[in-house]
């Protein structure tokens, strides 16, 4: 996240948050000690969310907590009603997107949603029954779900999006493996059978070399000429194979979930460099 969106939000979202959610009382009377207070301490969470990305759940502990702060003190009389609503709801939004196991924090969010709520009722002189509050707590619980949901589905995205990249980067490796060991192929049999005729001109010309030595520079001039088109079939081989690094290896942990904990026995099986030393040899 780049440094303009982590500081930029959060301005805009309490620019919008005074708006939509303070009494009018608040911003006319800033300039008194309880107006200002309540002010400073939204702001406080608001400050918070810059480092949502980094603490989440810490983050989520402090919006919440300003919220039912600025809740108690309203009830006593303290502070003008001003409960900030968008940070506690974009806590929740970026904790979902995080962390896996952030569903245990709802509760907290419900909370601090719910005390937003039952603060605008008193704040309009509504004195909800039980029934009425009843409503109000699973109305706010739907919110916070609703924000955690979304940034739940955030995080499902993120990840199908990077399976998908670790898929095609496989893909790719796989397509230069196959490749290169065309090109290993195609250059093994070029050279196999040119030393083999190289063998044969060789072992004719040592049978002639006393009886027709003219014979034997004829078989010594093709032995040249078959070792310099071998030289050239492997140059063409290998200028195939693309040049530069090898590709990077994948990240294993992007793809599988982490292994459970306990302990494990690794025993080393020689099948594999037993057949690969057989299958030297034999050549």
């Amino acid at each position: 996240m780049s440094a303009g969106r982590r500081v930029g939000l959060p301005v805009l979202l309490f620019a919008a948050d005074l708006c939509l959610f303070a009494n009018p009382s608040v911003l006319a009377g800033l300039g008194r000690p309880g107006p200002l207070f309540a002010v400073l301490v939204a702001a406080s969470g608001f400050v918070a969310l810059v480092w949502r990305d980094r603490a989440p759940v810490a983050v989520l502990w402090v919006t919440c907590s300003e919220v039912v702060l600025l809740f108690c003190l309203a009830t006593n009389g303290l502070v003008p009603h001003y409960m900030p609503t968008l940070s506690v709801l974009l806590a929740t939004y970026t904790l979902g997107a995080l962390r896996i196991r952030s569903a245990r924090y709802l509760p907290l969010a419900i909370v601090a949603l719910s005390a937003t709520a039952l603060d605008v009722m008193a704040w309009n002189g509504v004195e909800p029954e039980i029934s009425g509050r009843a409503t109000i707590v699973v109305g706010c619980a739907l919110s916070g779900l609703g924000a955690w949901t979304a940034g739940r589905t955030r995080m499902a995205g993120a990840r199908q999006e990077a399976l998908l990249e670790v898929g095609a980067l496989a893909v790719a490796q796989r397509a230069v493996a196959q490749e290169r060991l065309e090109a290993a192929r195609a250059s093994q049999h070029a050279l196999a059978d040119a030393v083999s005729a190289m063998v044969m001109q060789a072992a004719g010309a040592g049978q002639v070399l006393r009886r027709d030595p003219s014979r034997t520079a004829t078989a010594l001039r093709r032995i040249e000429l078959i070792g310099g088109q071998a030289m050239r079939e492997l140059r063409q081989a290998l200028a195939a194979v693309p040049a530069g690094p090898p590709a990077p290896a994948l990240e294993v942990e992007q793809c599988l979930p982490p292994a459970p904990r306990g302990r494990r026995r690794a025993r080393r099986s020689p099948d594999m460099m037993q057949w690969v030393l057989t299958h030297v040899a034999r050549r």
